[in-house]
């Protein structure tokens, strides 16, 4: 392939104007992330007189240590709904990708040191994205729940798509993949709903509430008197109900449990055994932050900022002389065989045309991306990258390590079609069921743990 020349000039007051902006305006959007970690550290003495930690702490006790961590969605709601100076960016959630056990997980926590963690708008359409990547790229989920439900200030926008949320976590299980729950206080309601769907429950002693609705809404309705404990405690789930899978003694040794869990499911679909051999860009990566004018008019070359990302700037340019304003080609990224789709000025006919040729060739799967990548390659489409960040490149690998193989059946050959063609069948299965909600919760539960203890089948995702 051909190494990128750069004609960059580090020292030009251009680039250095552009490096201050748009270091400023990072250090602007981490001060909205800290805003709402800050935020959620002023419960801390009431989480400590529950003998409880902070959903901040959970999530870094339930990783592995000094293990990478992809935060996703971290500014979804900004200053949206009720959010009204940004200290509740995130929708209610603290969401990424990360490993746990060895195992690359993907790891939701609902932030109840704020509001409750009560459910947004904006938090359930996060949820709904976090589902969907899950089922893409096959990773296990693992939710620490405590939670009061839909925020029922909006619950006209919630209820209706909030119930797409549970279809998906069937969805999910069916699948094959993992549904991981820790319920570590207050599950009312929606909140209730989520784990109860998982395929591996753990609720904590003398902290796990969970039930559709409390005592005193119990009293109302039937005039039967029960305290919080009968009604939805851990261990009546535990011991009585047989909801829960597991009965642990507080916060620490819940997230044990699903550590253990998760080391026990031998996933190794996603785990790669180690990094691939590769060569770092010729140029720095926080060149990006000159690269990038602080006009967003302004137009800039794209082949700079892929030389700043791809392994060895080394790219395989695709049609060169045809239309060269949609720039295409194949690089490395941590060894990892990926096409580019990018463009240095507007989008014609040709340039569209060029982009879909592109992309077929890299879904056949003699194709030097078909070695590595589902569906023949990874295309990766860079028309965002003037968003991007110093840390991007580190990013990109961590994602691109974590995509299913090829020779696991997602591919666009006769493997990938029956892959497919069985899990349309098992779709249509699941729909002639019987839709009563005592039934179809005890045959999910049922049907699901058998999916997940007997070894896996890939599949593609069900549409």
């Amino acid at each position: 392939m051909a190494v990128i020349e750069s004609t960059v000039d580090r020292n030009g007051a251009e680039f250095q104007g552009n490096e201050a902006a748009l270091l400023k305006t990072i250090g602007e959007m981490r001060a909205i992330q800290q805003k709402v970690v800050d935020k959620s550290y002023e419960a801390k003495p009431k989480f400590e007189k529950r003998n409880q930690v902070l959903p901040h702490e959970r999530v870094q006790m339930l990783l592995d240590h000094g293990s990478p961590f992809v935060e996703l969605c971290g500014l979804a709601g900004y200053q949206m709904h009720d959010d009204k100076d940004g200290s509740d960016a995130g929708g209610g959630i603290i969401s990424g990708i990360g490993y746990v056990n060895g195992t690359r997980c993907l790891v939701s926590a609902s932030n109840s040191a704020i509001k409750g963690g009560t459910i947004s708008p904006a938090g359930l359409y996060k949820s709904l994205r976090l589902q969907q990547i899950a089922l893409q790229n096959k990773l296990p989920v693992i939710t620490l729940t405590e939670s009061g439900g839909a925020n029922l200030n909006y619950a006209g926008e919630i209820f209706v798509e909030g119930a797409r949320s549970f279809a998906n976590q069937a969805r999910l299980s069916a699948a094959g993949i993992p549904l991981i729950s820790v319920v570590h206080g207050n599950a009312t309601a929606g909140g209730a709903y989520q784990p109860g769907l998982s395929d591996y429950v753990i609720v904590v002693r003398k902290q796990t509430q969970m039930f559709l609705a409390g005592p005193p809404l119990l009293l109302a309705a039937t005039g039967e008197i029960a305290s919080e404990e009968e009604l939805g405690g851990a261990e009546m789930h535990a011991q009585v109900a047989g909801t829960a899978e597991y009965l642990a003694e507080n916060d620490a040794d819940g997230i044990r449990i699903a550590r253990d869990i998760v080391g026990m499911l031998n996933w190794k679909e996603n785990t790669p055994a180690g990094e691939r051999e590769h060569a770092e860009p010729l140029y720095p990566i926080d060149d990006l932050l000159g690269l990038v004018p602080t006009d967003q008019k302004k137009p800039f070359d794209m082949k700079e900022v892929i030389a700043r990302l791809v392994d060895a700037s080394d790219f395989l340019e695709f049609k060169t002389e045809y239309d060269n304003q949609t720039v295409c080609g194949w690089a490395r990224i941590g060894g990892y065989m990926i096409g580019i789709i990018t463009n240095n000025g507007p989008i014609t006919p040709q340039g569209a045309a060029k982009a879909s040729q592109f992309i077929q060739l890299c879904d056949q799967t003699q194709c030097p991306c078909a070695e590595d990548f589902a569906g023949g390659g990874r295309v990766l489409r860079c028309r965002q990258l003037r968003h991007v960040r110093p840390w991007s490149r580190s990013a990109l690998y961590f994602c691109l390590a974590q995509l299913p193989h090829r020779r696991h059946g997602w591919g666009t050959g006769r493997q990938g079609t029956a892959y497919r063609q069985r899990a349309e069948a098992e779709k249509s299965r699941h729909r002639d069921q019987p839709t009563d909600a005592g039934f179809y919760r005890t045959e999910h539960r049922r049907q699901t743990r058998r999916a997940v203890h007997r070894p896996v089948q890939h599949c593609a995702p069900v549409r």
